[in-house]
């Protein structure tokens, strides 16, 4: 039970060392992000296309949430790769 509670609070005790699951995580953000990143650059692409505005509207619409997701998970994982470097000790990350 302490132990979850340790877990839960999301404060890094002394004591307490990263389990492997946080380590592991911390490994693989990098590639999810970059990634995440060149799904978005390839969203930036098509959508500075002028042929993209000529589209249904439903479609640019479609496109756009797609994208909005698409950057509202980028910045979740990005603050998830800052707080895993920060419960771990890493400085570069990695």
């Amino acid at each position: 039970m302490l132990a979850k509670a340790i877990q839960c609070d999301g404060i890094r005790r002394a004591d307490q060392r990263p389990g492997a699951e946080t380590l592991l995580s911390l490994e693989e953000l990098p590639e999810r992000i970059a990634s995440m990143e060149s799904q978005q650059a390839e969203f930036h692409k098509q959508m500075a296309d002028l042929e993209f505005f000529k589209q249904a509207p439903a479609t640019i619409a479609s496109t756009n949430e797609e994208h909005s997701s698409l950057t509202d998970q980028l910045t979740m994982a990005y603050t998830r790769w800052e707080q895993l470097v920060e419960m771990t000790g890493q400085q570069d990350g990695v």
